[in-house]
C-alpha cells in the first residue's frame, strides 16, 4: 500500500523547502552544509510524490439523502517534477561549493606566522 500525500501537507513541504533554500543561502559553515543537503532530499522526495502518484485532492460532500461523499483525486503533474529535480540539482552543487570553501578555508589557515 502507498502512502498518500493530501494537498495542504504537500504545500507544507514546499513551505519548509522554500525556508531551508532561504537559509541555505543566507548561513555560513557547517549549518548551511545542512540545510542544504535537507533541502535536496526534500526537493527530490517532493518529486517522487508527483510521479508516483501519491499526490491526492480529497473530494467530500454531503448528497441530498444526508449521506457523507468521499472521493479522492490522484493529480501527477510531471513538470512540476522537472521543477522539483532541478531545485535538488541546484541545491546539491551548492552543497558541494559550500564543502569546498570549508575545506578550502581549512587548508588556508596559517598560525600566525608570516613571512
Amino acid at each position: 500500500m502507498s502512502m498518500y500525500v493530501p494537498i495542504p501537507l504537500f504545500f507544507g513541504l514546499c513551505l519548509v523547502l522554500l525556508a531551508l533554500m532561504l537559509l541555505s543561502f543566507r548561513l555560513n559553515g557547517m549549518s548551511v552544509i545542512i540545510t542544504s543537503l535537507l533541502s535536496t532530499f526534500l526537493s527530490f522526495y517532493n518529486s517522487k510524490i508527483i510521479v508516483n502518484g501519491q499526490l491526492i485532492h480529497n473530494l467530500g460532500g454531503i448528497d441530498d439523502g444526508g449521506a457523507v461523499i468521499q472521493g479522492v483525486t490522484v493529480i501527477q503533474i510531471p513538470a512540476l517534477s522537472y521543477i522539483f529535480i532541478f531545485i535538488g540539482l541546484v541545491m546539491c552543487a551548492t552543497t558541494i561549493y559550500q564543502v569546498y570553501l570549508i575545506i578550502d578555508e581549512k587548508n588556508n589557515k596559517t598560525d600566525g606566522i608570516d613571512f
